[in-house]
């Protein structure tokens, strides 16, 4: 039939259609059309955008403007997700936050060192269920590095960024002094000679000081610790302290050599007169200070503020009765964490996650304004594309972080104290008013005391 259709002519087929239209007006059977009246879509309700409060401990001037970068970036991807910003706000105030009931999303801290305190206070999420997913890989974090965040096999915070410390020495006080500026000092002892070579005194007044264990950064616990180069432990495995491990008298006799060589009174003085650290007047840019056990971020500021500076950089030295240290180096750096009372844990998770990715860890880490460390193998690799941003020397400590022993300060219930303490203790030893020996065990008791009190709640 349809091909004979297509035969006729095309007046002959009008007429048919016509025909059979007319024929289906006439027809009795036929039913009159109604109009239907029109059903509504169903529509579904406009999502609310989820707002993420992202709180910083640091500055805006350091990490804001590659974390803008990343932010914008998620927002874009994630219309529903609005990450917001609030710089400044210490640890005191966080909390008083999460108590309050008004808790941020997520946390970023400069250290981890009080994951373990408030993991054990109940304060923090876990993310063991989150890293499942594989959103994120923790195979290839810098081996050990997640050791500060896990507090009784739970992980309570992720890194982003690490930070390391290294010898940076003035190369022309060792000339002067006739030392080998392309011969550092291997061990601690050699390290100790040195320093003595390039300390000056004038009737009496130190004019130049070869090196000291308390400037800045450089301690004996915490960023820049000089304890992890004589291997003591920190912290036993159920989380009680350590200080009953005779290394720590090894740390001690080593940290305050510079006070009994040169008198504390002495030291005190002439530190005195240090102009603020880095700036153009601090003791290494102003040349008062010779050696120093700084951090990644300290060429940074040598390029900022003394450029000139004929210096070098270089590991720091181990003891001599430890060669097994040789290559070891502390790592701890800034902490992302998120509060067990988050009020959009799933969307935080997605940024976190996000921020997590190498090519955002590289951008945050290896920015002009910053100058971290990456903490994952993936986005160290991609320093080559960054390097511009810092200055030569920070090379060095990127290629310690891919092939040094890192150690990490685990994560306790007294993991606030432990710090607090430790620096009482540190103070007595260096004036003299408390021995190395009875100050250590002093400060063993006092902190067995505090954490038989938090285990027991």
């Amino acid at each position: 039939m349809f091909k004979h259709l297509k035969t006729m002519s095309g007046a002959m087929l009008i007429l048919i259609l016509a025909l059979t239209a007319c024929v289906s007006k006439a027809s009795p059977t036929a039913e009159p059309t109604q109009p239907q009246p029109t059903q509504p879509q169903p529509t579904e309700p406009p999502k609310t955008k989820v707002t993420i409060n992202f709180w910083h401990a640091n500055t805006e001037a350091a990490e804001g403007p590659p974390m803008a970068e990343i932010i914008a970036a998620f927002n874009k991807i994630h219309p529903e997700i609005e990450v917001k910003q609030l710089w400044d706000t210490p640890l005191d105030k966080a909390m008083a936050a999460i108590t309050a009931g008004n808790s941020p999303d997520l946390i970023i801290q400069w250290g981890p060192q009080f994951v373990g305190s408030w993991a054990n206070a109940g304060a923090l999420e876990p993310l063991d269920d989150y890293l499942k997913r594989g959103d994120v890989d923790p195979n290839d974090f810098i081996p050990g590095i997640l050791g500060s965040t896990t507090y009784k096999d739970k992980i309570y915070g992720l890194p982003f960024g690490t930070d390391m410390s290294m010898l940076i020495y003035n190369a022309d006080h060792f000339k002067a002094a006739g030392l080998d500026p392309e011969k550092p000092p291997m061990t601690t002892e050699e390290l100790l000679q040195y320093a003595e070579k390039l300390t000056k005194v004038e009737n009496g007044e130190i004019t130049q000081i070869g090196w000291l264990p308390n400037y800045a950064w450089t301690h004996v616990a915490g960023d820049g610790s000089i304890s992890v180069r004589f291997g003591p432990t920190f912290f036993h495995e159920d989380g009680t302290p350590g200080f009953d491990d005779p290394r720590w008298v090894e740390v001690f006799d080593f940290a305050k050599w510079v006070f009994d060589k040169y008198g504390i009174d002495n030291v005190k003085r002439f530190v005195s007169g240090f102009g603020e650290y880095g700036t153009a007047q601090d003791a290494i840019c102003s040349g008062k200070l010779s050696m120093i056990y700084d951090g990644e971020w300290y060429t940074n500021f040598i390029k900022k503020n003394c450029p000139n500076l004929n210096y070098r950089v270089v590991p720091f030295p181990y003891p001599s009765k430890h060669p097994e240290l040789k290559n070891n180096w502390e790592m701890g750096g800034t902490t992302v964490i998120m509060p067990a009372k988050a009020p959009h844990k799933e969307e935080a998770w997605q940024f976190l996650a996000f921020m997590q990715q190498p090519e955002n860890i590289a951008k945050f880490c290896l920015s002009s304004t910053l100058g971290n460390i990456p903490h994952t193998l993936k986005a160290l690799a991609l320093y080559d594309n960054y390097k511009s941003n810092l200055p030569a020397d920070f090379k060095y400590f990127i290629d310690l972080a891919k092939t040094g022993q890192a150690v990490v300060i685990p994560a306790s219930p007294i993991s606030d104290e432990y710090f607090t303490e430790l620096s009482k203790t540190e103070e007595q030893i260096y004036n003299g008013t408390v021995s190395v020996e009875d100050g250590l065990k002093d400060l063993q008791k006092r902190l067995m005391d505090i954490y038989n009190q938090k285990v027991s709640k």
